[in-house]
């Protein structure tokens, strides 16, 4: 967790970075009670956690972190997806993410089985097309997290000719039939 806050891997978390992961955890708090959470992890108000803090802070009781390599701390620390936990194509990332993926779809359409709106957020430079960058981002904010092999298939199931980009048709042929606006559930 804290790693996925740490975005600059400088082994600190700044306010903004800690606002941002809860943002792309799709947690929204209102700005007091950021400013409440906040003063609780940076007991020191010098702006930044460190891990230390931030793991003290989550388990009170732990006096001694005692981060020597190889033992849980340091693994959670170093590798917040150790490799017997990452998924595979057998969990569900393998066979849920395109379920889930529609279902959101869905949840994000207008109501009438427009996908522009759904377009326009995967469209972040407003170029037209979508490339497998744009697309990871917007898994992410949906707080969809695949593994590599998971996603290059997702995006190949979206970009079936290899074209590396999508526009807004390719979109839309690709969702509608598997969407109920598509007449298929």
């Amino acid at each position: 967790m804290f790693k996925y806050l740490d975005t600059d891997g400088n082994g600190k978390v700044s306010h903004a970075e800690f606002a941002k992961g809860l943002h792309r955890m799709n947690i929204h708090p209102r700005h007091e009670d950021m400013v409440k959470i906040l003063k609780h992890y940076d007991a020191n108000e010098d702006g930044e956690i460190d891990f230390e803090g931030f793991f003290k802070t989550l388990i009170p009781e732990q006096d001694n972190a005692g981060f020597v390599d190889g033992n849980w701390q340091w693994d959670a620390y170093h590798d917040p997806k150790p490799a017997n936990i990452v998924p595979t194509s057998h969990m569900l990332y393998g066979n849920g993410l395109e379920k889930m993926l529609m279902e959101k779809i869905e949840q994000l359409m207008d109501g009438k089985g427009s996908m522009i709106k759904v377009f326009r957020e995967l469209d972040w430079d407003r170029s037209g097309t979508v490339d497998p960058r744009e697309f990871r981002a917007w898994l992410n904010r949906l707080n969809f997290h695949p593994d590599d092999e998971t996603f290059e298939r997702t995006w190949k199931s979206f970009d079936p000719e290899g074209k590396g980009h999508l526009v807004y048709q390719d979109f839309v042929s690709r969702v509608v039939p598997k969407t109920k606006f598509g007449g298929l559930e």
